[in-house]
């Protein structure tokens, strides 16, 4: 699986560029890592919905990607991913605050 995954790297590489290499080669071998490990151990409903809530973490993690690209030349690369590292952080951290929120008012009412 990770030589067809390379080679479809590889393959369109000159086709969509180094940043769309980047996400070709990482995204889909987190997924199919995750899929993998828990379809075996908890079924495929409780698969599905971790995928589904992965969603707004990846964004955050796009978000840190983003932070350490505009921050990277002006700070130097250590404060750069100690800024990305923040972002990741809080992101995650406010949704799961937004979550438990969620959860908070389901119960209430």
């Amino acid at each position: 699986m990770v030589a067809l995954l390379v080679g479809a790297v590889v393959t369109l590489s000159f086709r969509i560029g180094p940043a769309g290499s980047g996400v070709l080669a990482v995204f889909p071998v987190i997924y199919t890592s995750i899929i993998f490990i828990l379809h075996c151990r908890v079924g495929g409903p409780a698969t599905a919905a971790v995928l589904a809530s992965a969603i707004p973490g990846l964004a955050g993690f796009g978000a840190a990607l983003l932070t350490l690209h505009l921050t990277v030349v002006a700070l130097g690369s250590a404060v750069a991913l100690v800024f990305a590292l923040a972002v990741s952080v809080a992101w995650n951290a406010g949704v799961y605050a937004i979550r438990r929120h969620q959860v908070t008012d389901e119960v209430i009412e």
